[in-house]
């Protein structure tokens, strides 16, 4: 992600994600005995950290360049689910509309380009 001119993720994004992963395994304690297990230091962890949101930041740029959601399909949307908007605004179901469209077709787009990915990926064990 650095050789396409990423930047570094900022200090909150990298805290933000080394809390979660705290989280998902119990507590500060148990994420220091996995560090300890691996055979890693704290810097190791946020230079970890900072890689994965760079790659996650590069897939969102190369998956949803291409995600296009047009008015009419906004309309279509709204015409069959509207029963769903019956209690906000048509400004407010538009917004809704789009940001579901967009968010579906990425995760299409997103699981068809790790797909192509994996189709192109050669794996030699010597």
């Amino acid at each position: 992600a650095r050789k396409f001119g990423f930047a570094s993720p900022s200090e909150d994004s990298v805290d933000e994600s080394r809390r979660k992963l705290e989280e998902r395994l119990g507590g500060p304690t148990a994420l220091e005995n996995l560090l300890n297990r691996l055979s890693l230091i704290e810097n190791d962890l946020n230079e970890m950290i900072k890689v994965r949101l760079m790659v996650a930041d590069l897939m969102e740029q190369q998956v949803n360049l291409f995600v296009f959601v047009s008015g009419q399909d906004i309309d279509e949307y709204y015409r069959s689910h509207k029963e769903e908007f019956s209690d906000v605004s048509p400004d407010e179901a538009r917004s809704m509309i789009q940001e579901r469209l967009v968010r579906q077709r990425s995760e299409a787009k997103r699981r068809d380009y790790i797909r192509r990915l994996r189709d192109r990926a050669v794996i030699r064990i010597n």
